[in-house]
């Protein structure tokens, strides 16, 4: 059985995973999702499932921080990230599979893994001020002659991923590994994939972010069936074969993009001696 098969986690595992095989010492991981979508009809609503959504931003986010485990407050960690398709976008600290499996399975001297999620100035405030005034509550209160979790209405409110018809925008997961390669060169690698929410639709009638979800599951569930040698017990999707993955997800329409440099990564033109691929 194969847990945390999505885009993130899911794809997201699997592109660590490609770069590292082609590294012989691996330094870091970082993984940033981005997602600039709106909905004019919604002010405040979530791609994803908004249970899951509200326990990542607000639980202490697991980070993997020269070879040991630390826990950070939610929401820390800020820094300005420059997605692909997207732009420069605030990125924090959210709690995530990744961070729990990857050190554990990519071996090679891995020192640091993290995972940064987007948020707008406008969703961290409205999220703070949920939080703030005891919205996100899950103890029980009266209201009248019924007792309710204040958390219970708040989902009830949010609008559901299926029902964001007019959502537009840009759904990006981007893996950035540091290491060195069997000649000790230090390398980078930038992986990524994308989808816009209005490709999504008009394809596949769902957002882009629940089409990369299930694409990226559906590659998995493929991959276990035709792999003869797949081994038994709970584990990551990491611990399968990660080019064979990317074959199967580009015929689901969802391409990896793949840059590696010797210095600083690459984002749009690459000079000479710089890899570009695309599976």
């Amino acid at each position: 059985q194969y847990v945390g098969f999505g885009e993130d986690p899911g794809i997201s595992n699997m592109a660590a995973k490609l770069a590292a095989d082609a590294l012989d010492r691996v330094e870091s991981i970082r993984i940033r999702d981005g997602d600039n979508g709106s909905s004019k009809k919604y002010p405040f609503s979530s791609s994803f499932s908004p249970e899951t959504f509200f326990s990542e931003v607000f639980d202490p986010p697991l980070v993997f921080r020269n070879g040991r485990y630390v826990r950070e407050n939610p929401l820390s960690g800020k820094e300005t990230y420059n997605f692909p398709l997207i732009g420069k976008m605030s990125v924090y600290y959210v709690d995530h599979e990744e961070v729990y499996t990857l050190p554990k399975n990519i071996g090679k001297g891995v020192r640091n893994v993290d995972f940064k999620l987007a948020l707008t100035d406008e969703t961290l405030n409205y999220l703070l001020a949920l939080r703030d005034i005891g919205l996100l509550s899950k103890e029980e209160i009266t209201v009248g002659k019924s007792r309710v979790k204040p958390f219970d209405v708040v989902l009830r409110l949010v609008p559901q991923p299926s029902s964001l018809l007019d959502l537009r925008g840009v759904s990006c997961v981007v893996v950035e590994v540091e290491g060195e390669d069997k000649r000790g060169r230090p390398k980078k690698h930038k992986l990524f994939v994308s989808m816009s929410h209005e490709k999504a639709y008009i394809k596949h009638n769902v957002n882009a972010t629940s089409y990369l979800t299930g694409a990226g599951a559906a590659a998995g569930a493929l991959l276990i069936l035709n792999n003869n040698r797949t081994p038994y017990g709970v584990l990551a999707p990491e611990q399968l074969d990660a080019t064979k993955y990317f074959d199967i997800l580009k015929k689901l329409d969802v391409s990896l993009r793949h840059f590696v440099s010797d210095g600083e990564i690459i984002e749009r033109k690459l000079k000479r001696n710089k890899v570009n691929k695309t599976y």
